[in-house]
């Protein structure tokens, strides 16, 4: 608990007006994610799935999504293999705020745009994110705006 607490710390640092604090914490964000990628990118998915406050939720899928265009392949292939899937429970799910959908649409995107799981047998994005999008675009509802979203970044 104390490692959650942690990082949400430094979340909430990350958001500081202060430039000094903010610094800071983007120093320990950075050292972080050197030391241990896995949990950050964990830690990430599970404030992106709803755990936390509203202003480090969207700093974690800012985050989450540059983590996945910088450093996604040196992240452990099943901290990968369960992105996609806890992404797409995001956008699925009907009580999301609007925010929350796009952003993880988003985050999907950016996972796909990397050209990660376009081969049938990774589990990160073509079967979860490409063929869930395209079942959406077809058929009227509640995730249909974010799946177009991912349609339309990947395009």
């Amino acid at each position: 608990m104390a490692a959650f607490d942690d990082l949400d710390c430094n979340l909430r640092a990350m958001l500081s007006p202060e430039n000094d604090v903010r610094r800071c914490a983007e120093v320990r964000w950075g050292d972080r994610c050197e030391r241990a990628i896995d949990a950050a990118a964990t830690g990430l998915l599970e404030r992106c799935a709803g755990r936390g406050d509203a202003g480090v939720r969207q700093l974690a899928f800012a985050l989450l999504r540059r983590m996945a265009a910088r450093d996604w392949p040196k992240v452990a292939a099943d901290v990968r293999a369960a992105a996609a899937p806890a992404l797409l429970r995001v956008v699925d799910a009907q009580d999301e705020a609007a925010f929350a959908a796009r952003a993880a649409a988003d985050c999907c995107a950016a996972l796909v745009q990397q050209g990660l799981g376009l081969e049938r047998t990774d589990e990160d994005a073509y079967p979860n994110i490409l063929e869930w999008a395209l079942a959406r675009c077809a058929a009227p509802g509640p995730a249909r705006p974010a799946a177009l979203r991912v349609v339309e970044r990947v395009a």
